[in-house]
């Protein structure tokens, strides 16, 4: 029977070798990066331009100008942050979610956590940038486990300010979901980041919404919801209603296989029919974004809210007026 100490000493070898077994999948020469840093550390904004060229469209549309934001149906990548390209393993999806923003993608959903192992695995995994204030921080965007695959915060929301940047007639929409103990660098990361400067605060917790143009005209073109004390855009999505449009397979991981059948036009039409005489949803959730019509499909169905011709049945039933109270659509 081995020893006390000789277990110790396994166990140790273990660890490291399971911390070197990760930098080295993370950071070997098979890594490709999402995004492009400039000579300055930022992340390049010259690929994150959209291909709309209207000058008056609202999210791609004249017709969403004049509705409430929370009228509009918003497209969004679940868990944006994991990415098979980003090297996660089990990841919600295919490619990184700022090549989803270009597709025209936007609402995403992030995870916030602290990383595991301590400083020792988050000095190779996070930048740790010393100016956001995150020298000493293990905060990530990662599905519980850092070791399975984490994006850093710097870089992701620098990234979603390049596009903001890039596109002053685009809204979008950012919610969290914040895990223990990393609400408070998750605030740090955000003053930091430069976007505090686009996002919408009501005055009141229930309001009227304001309409997309102008949500552009004021420059607050960035809705920031979160779970518990993090929200800033709202009470934990009031007024706004998601439907979680993905599935996992048997072993409980997210299915490329599932999102073929979910994200075809035809069965997001049937879902959202079978709507009819409850409240608008606001917000579509999926997983591999890029597989299926889910873009065509929301620009299809918010040509019909918007009262314009549609390939949509022109007769969902939906209730049009002011939506009340939070709440969600689960898939």
């Amino acid at each position: 029977m081995p020893s006390f100490k000789k277990i110790i000493v396994g166990a140790a070898f273990v660890a490291v070798s399971g911390i070197i077994a990760v930098v080295l999948w993370r950071y070997g020469p098979w890594l490709n990066s999402s995004t492009e840093p400039t000579s300055d550390g930022n992340v390049s904004s010259k690929n994150l331009f959209t291909n709309s060229t209207c000058q008056t469209c609202c999210n791609g549309l004249e017709s969403n100008c004049d509705l409430p934001v929370n009228q509009v149906l918003f497209p969004a990548v679940h868990n944006a942050h994991s990415s098979y390209e980003d090297n996660f393993i089990g990841a919600s999806n295919n490619l990184p979610f700022e090549e989803a923003l270009i597709a025209g993608y936007r609402a995403i959903q992030l995870t916030s956590c602290a990383c595991e192992g301590g400083v020792l695995l988050s000095n190779y995994l996070l930048e740790q940038d010393e100016e956001w204030g995150l020298a000493d921080s293990n905060l990530g965007f990662c599905n519980s486990y850092c070791g399975k695959g984490v994006r850093d915060p710097k870089e992701v929301l620098t990234t979603i300010k390049s596009f903001l940047d890039s596109n002053r007639r685009e809204v979008m929409i950012i919610y969290f979901s914040v895990e223990e103990d990393s609400l408070n660098d998750l605030r740090i990361a955000l003053q930091h980041s430069g976007l505090e400067k686009f996002v919408y605060r009501p005055n009141e917790k229930y309001v009227d919404w304001p309409t997309m143009q102008s949500l552009i005209e004021s420059d607050t073109r960035l809705l920031l919801f979160a779970n518990g004390e993090a929200s800033v855009s709202g009470d934990n999505l009031a007024e706004f209603f998601v439907m979680n449009h993905y599935e996992t397979n048997k072993i409980n991981w997210p299915s490329e296989s599932n999102a073929r059948e979910l994200n075809s036009f035809s069965v997001l039409q049937k879902r959202l029919h079978g709507c009819k005489g409850r409240k608008l949803p606001s917000i579509i959730a999926v997983d591999f974004w890029d597989v299926g019509d889910v873009v065509e499909f929301v620009m299809e169905e918010n040509k019909r809210r918007g009262g314009i011709e549609s390939t949509l049945d022109q007769d969902f039933g939906f209730n049009m007026t002011k939506v009340e109270k939070s709440g969600n659509v689960r898939g």
